[in-house]
């Protein structure tokens, strides 16, 4: 799967007049200091993740901005934060795929 238009809009919808200003990741890493060897049922960790309070660092998001055979710079680049408390569902449980 392509993808043809990444960059071509801002988050609100509006265009993106001048293309040579978006920079697109050449590799994405995503990082979490979530630790599952901490829990005491490994198995079902995602029981764990509704105690996890407002304002947390989910996930760091680390890119390299071209191959790093080729000069790439790896940098930091976002920070995923939980803004609301997480909850779970059966709907999303027993009939939410991908």
């Amino acid at each position: 799967m392509a993808v043809g238009h990444i960059g071509q809009k801002y988050a609100n919808g509006t265009i993106i007049e001048n293309l040579a200003d978006v920079k697109v990741p050449y590799e994405l890493h995503f990082n979490s200091s979530f630790n599952v060897e901490n829990l005491e049922n490994k198995l079902n960790w995602y029981t764990h993740l509704k105690d996890i309070p407002v304002g947390s660092d989910l996930l760091e998001v680390w890119a390299w901005d071209k191959h790093k055979d080729c000069g790439g710079v790896y940098e930091k680049i976002a920070v995923i934060r939980l803004q609301t408390k997480l909850y779970t569902s059966v709907a999303g449980d027993e009939r939410l795929y991908f």
